[in-house]
């Protein structure tokens, strides 16, 4: 569950990562996963901006309860794209990506993700919605929620 905010005065899209549910288990010997968020906010393929939350130990279901912050104007965040990774942190190698989500108005997001990002564009309040998260290997198949 994201929720998403944009403060004109400011210049400002807050991302708020509230919580995931269901993610895929990584070590079977302890039936769960250490799971942290990256977003990047991406204009075209260029990586304008990353932020990312804190691991959370021994869970396939955390609360994160973060926000991250993007300073940028609102003529350019009309032209980018959010990009969530939810991520396995393994403590002796390359982290496991254990799913991917995208907002924005790009052709490969989803119509309630492009939605979504419109509805931030024109809220003045926050929105939160539960994005489905796809497979990072299949980008087609809807594998669990944050």
């Amino acid at each position: 569950m994201v929720s998403l905010a944009y403060l004109p005065s400011a210049e400002r899209l807050t991302v708020v990562i509230i919580k995931a549910r269901n993610l895929r288990i990584v070590d079977d010997t302890r039936n769960s996963s250490d799971p942290f968020v990256k977003v990047y906010l991406l204009q075209g393929q260029k990586k304008l901006k990353k932020r990312k939350t804190d691991v959370h130990r021994n869970t396939i279901c955390p609360v994160f309860n973060e926000a991250l912050t993007f300073d940028i104007d609102k003529e350019t965040l009309k032209k980018c794209t959010l990009e969530f990774y939810v991520m396995h942190d393994s403590l002796l190698g390359a982290s496991d990506i254990l799913g991917v989500c995208k907002v924005g108005r790009s052709k490969d997001c989803r119509p309630e993700e492009k939605s979504f990002f419109t509805d931030m564009l024109h809220s003045k309040t926050a929105t939160a919605q539960w994005l489905t998260l796809w497979d990072s290997k299949v980008p087609l198949i809807p594998r669990t929620s944050s």
